[in-house]
């Protein structure tokens, strides 16, 4: 078994921390601009810009502005049950269904909100997946963008 040299293990260390440094900065900038964004898109609803810059109030805030509120406690409740059992690393085939079943639960309704905020905001399909895979362009583009936004219809 050969061991690493303080030599290598100096590089190794310096190797790590700028991973760490870019893995921060890309964090932080793809932070900054999607609640840019998504300040635009509040400010266009009614609501004030500051809020898109907490983060899962910003959740809240778009599910209450383009769906409803009640929306977004269903979400976050699938979601954080799915991540608990997830997280229970257990052997048993039952749990990991049930894990399974409600994080895609999770990601459909999430879906389906990209749909109404794309909706809300007068556009369409496109958008809608746009907002799914790509909500740091997509918020921008709905923001700084001509899209208006309507009020979602009552169900």
């Amino acid at each position: 078994m050969s061991t690493l040299s303080d030599q290598e293990l100096m590089v190794a260390g310096l190797f790590t921390g700028a991973v760490l440094i870019v893995t921060l900065v890309v964090s932080l900038l793809y932070y900054v601009i999607t609640a840019l964004g998504l300040g635009r898109m509040f400010q266009k609803a009614g609501e004030p810009a500051w809020k898109a810059w907490i983060p899962v109030y910003n959740l809240y805030i778009l599910f209450k502005c383009c769906w409803n509120a009640k929306m977004f406690w269903i979400w976050l409740a699938v979601d954080a049950c799915g991540m608990i059992i997830n997280g229970l690393n257990s052997d048993h085939l039952i749990l990991t269904l049930i894990a399974a079943i409600l994080g895609i639960a999770a990601i459909v309704i999430m879906a389906l909100n990209c749909g109404r905020v794309a909706r809300a905001y007068g556009r369409g399909t496109g958008t809608a997946v746009g907002l799914f895979f790509l909500p740091l362009i997509f918020d921008c583009i709905l923001g700084f963008g001509k899209s208006v936004y309507t009020a979602p219809a009552e169900e």
